[in-house]
């Protein structure tokens, strides 16, 4: 299995970026503290907004280092990836530019429904039978 099929588990690099964006967000979040709002609406907003910033920030890089790890198969997968962007991006902006904000909204749930069901309607493949996998010492 090329290092690019395997599943997202945090590393130690994705836990110390997450920590230093949470310490940006304690030293710039003072100035902006509601006191209306309650304790755990301001704890969720310092713990999960650099959560969602470390992987916009973090993933890209390393889905860089899995391409160059896992040679032509992600290549060819980095390509996929890039195309199916290319693709929703331009039908986006042609729907956004010609104004037609309904079909823009639809299409951009179709493709949610669709991404969905792809992750969720595909069988998983059984684990690989290791020899000595459930050995007896």
């Amino acid at each position: 299995m090329e290092e690019i099929d395997k599943p997202f588990r945090p590393t130690k690099s994705f836990m110390v970026v997450w920590a230093l964006l949470i310490a940006v967000v304690l030293i710039y979040h003072k100035a902006l503290i509601d006191t209306t709002l309650p304790w755990y609406s301001t704890v969720s907003f310092i713990v999960l907004v650099p959560f969602i910033a470390t992987f916009l920030v973090w993933g890209p890089v390393m889905l860089l280092c899995q391409v160059r790890s896992s040679g032509p198969r992600g290549r060819f997968v980095f390509r996929m990836w890039l195309l199916t962007v290319a693709i929703l991006a331009g039908v986006a902006v042609f729907l956004y530019s010609t104004k037609n904000y309904t079909l823009f909204a639809s299409f951009s749930g179709f493709y949610g429904v669709l991404l969905l069901y792809s992750l969720i309607g595909r069988p998983q493949p059984d684990p690989p039978k290791e020899p000595g996998f459930l050995r007896r010492d």
